[in-house]
């Protein structure tokens, strides 16, 4: 029998390859699917096209390149501007009853990112019966470059909109690898969590997919979208553009541009003032400028919420414990801003100290400093609290600000999770960015228990991470299929969904030791952040 199998789909055939979990479970891996025309020449920039139906069978057993981007390891430019392709990994083609699907938006900061297997191997989630699609989308101003011309058609968020279509054309054709497309599960990481919310709030999405799990992120931004710096324009200027015939000008000398010069530009935009407060990505989803029948972000995401589409769908949400640790290496490589006297001053989310006054903005800025770091000075020995407050800021008052709107406007259930495992050897985004001597869950780190990357082994059986791999993954993929996350397989303890606007919120709670459903262990610091907004 052969190794290889051929997918009959609406857009041509498309040639597989049959591979071996690290458990020893057979699947059919699809990789570099062409979901869209090449967003290449006149298309850069622009919204995605449909796919025009190929003749020649697609050879999927080819490594699917990321869309071109800095490496976060090497620093180097990689990836091709030719990228929007998308990988499936199905256990049966033709099963008897069709499988729930599971299609994952990686995080990156809209500015990195992949949908390879290098990273997020499907060997863990294939443990169970689902299908899983893994979705590329442009990042960087390739994904995200804003104009305010209506005439120009580039209002943003071109990005989001190569998930759309992928989703779309996961909808038609997934039957194709045994996939149920009524019975779809969005889910997605950091700024694949933030897009799988704002899809759930567009209309644009509406009915294309039946659940959602978010992790790490969600559309109710505390800092505001890109929307006040024009990082597209001053691109052009850093690489030459003269100003001259306005906007019109600067998107034909951006296309006149190669791919590797747009993305090498990308550092130099940030400028030292943006930096010291810890501003580290130019691009990124904007409130776009002016309204089309095309448009994902039309206003402020948070009135969205309240009349979305999804307020009905079921939904988990969460976050790690220590997601701030992020941004320790940014620390580490810069202490000097820890010593900075207004650094809380300038790193107050937007919509806090919007109409605000100056004096205003540095009394919150006080009772932040008062409530996490009390009187003590800050260094990169001492900022334990520096890195709760940004884990606050930036993650989890979000979610929770999340749950509260769910609770408010809908009738969904919505389950609440908080992922706590700190491995030596397992929390493999802590291990990069901090090293072996920083103690926590760090965001991104909850990754590694729900993909095998190329250079992690799979944990030992009984061990601490094969117990949490198969706590995740389990809940996760059991929602999946029927919209319930308990396993009883993997836990005894009963995950329910949060009650209403009784807090504090009850969340399903993973630790080295096992999992338990208590309340949310960061609700004081929630309550904090509720009282600052509720004073303003």
């Amino acid at each position: 029998m052969s190794d290889f199998v051929i997918a009959t789909t609406f857009s041509g055939k498309v040639k597989g390859v049959k591979k071996v979990t690290g458990f020893g479970a057979d699947y059919f891996s699809f990789q570099r699917i062409p979901y869209a025309k090449p967003p290449i020449n006149e298309l850069r920039f622009s919204d995605p096209q449909p796919i025009c139906p190929w003749t020649e069978i697609v050879d999927g057993t080819i490594p699917t390149p990321c869309c071109i981007q800095i490496s976060k390891l090497t620093k180097n430019v990689i990836g091709d501007e030719d990228c929007l392709f998308l990988n499936v990994y199905t256990k049966d083609l033709n099963p008897e009853r069709k499988t729930p699907v599971m299609i994952f938006i990686y995080g990156g900061g809209f500015m990195h990112g992949s949908c390879g297997p290098e990273i997020y191997g499907p060997d863990y989630i294939l443990q169970n019966n689902v299908v899983l699609v893994t979705i590329n989308y442009r990042v960087g101003v390739l994904g995200f470059a804003s104009f305010t011309d209506p005439s120009l058609e580039i209002p943003g968020n071109a990005g989001l909109r190569d998930q759309l279509m992928a989703i779309k054309w996961i909808n038609k054709n997934i039957e194709h690898f045994g996939g149920d497309a009524d019975n779809i599960t969005l889910f997605g990481q950091s700024a694949g969590a933030n897009s799988v919310h704002f899809l759930m709030l567009s209309e644009n999405a509406k009915g294309l997919f039946k659940r959602a799990i978010v992790m790490s992120g969600t559309a109710v931004t505390s800092s505001g979208l890109k929307s006040k710096n024009n990082y597209t324009l001053r691109l052009a200027e850093v690489l030459g553009w003269s100003g001259n015939d306005g906007q019109k000008g600067a998107l034909e000398f951006l296309r006149q541009r190669t791919a590797k010069e747009l993305i090498m530009a990308q550092p130099k935009l940030i400028t030292e003032k943006e930096r010291s407060e810890l501003i580290l990505f130019p691009f990124g989803p904007v409130i776009e400028p002016y309204a089309t029948d095309r448009s994902i972000i039309p206003i402020d995401p948070i009135i969205m919420s309240k009349t979305a589409w999804s307020k009905d769908l079921d939904m988990i949400i969460g976050g790690t414990s220590d997601e701030g640790l992020v941004i320790y290496k940014s620390l580490k490589s810069r202490p000097q801003i820890l010593q900075k006297p207004d650094l809380l001053r300038a790193i107050l989310p937007t919509d806090l100290v919007d109409n605000t006054n100056d004096d205003q903005a540095k009394e919150i800025a006080s009772k932040l400093k008062q409530f996490y770091m009390g009187n003590g000075t800050m260094s990169l020995n001492r900022c334990d609290g520096f890195l709760k407050l940004m884990t606050d800021k930036l993650y989890l008052h979000r979610i929770y600000r999340t749950l509260t709107l769910r609770n408010e406007c809908g009738s969904g259930k919505t389950y609440f999770y908080r992922f706590s495992v700190d491995s030596p050897t397992n929390n493999h985004y802590k291990l990069f960015m901090c090293g072996r001597d920083i103690k926590g869950c760090s965001h991104a780190d909850d990754i590694s228990y729900l993909f095998k990357n190329q250079s992690g082994k799979i944990p030992p059986r009984y061990s601490m991470e094969y117990r949490a791999i198969q706590t995740l993954v389990g809940a996760f993929t059991k929602f999946a299929c029927d919209g319930n996350p308990n396993d009883s397989r993997n836990s005894t303890v009963v995950w329910e969904p949060v009650n209403g606007l009784e807090t504090p919120y009850k969340c399903f709670n993973i630790v080295e030791e096992g999992v338990s459903f208590v309340d949310f262990p960061e609700d004081d610091r929630m309550k904090f952040w509720d009282s600052l907004y509720n004073e303003k």
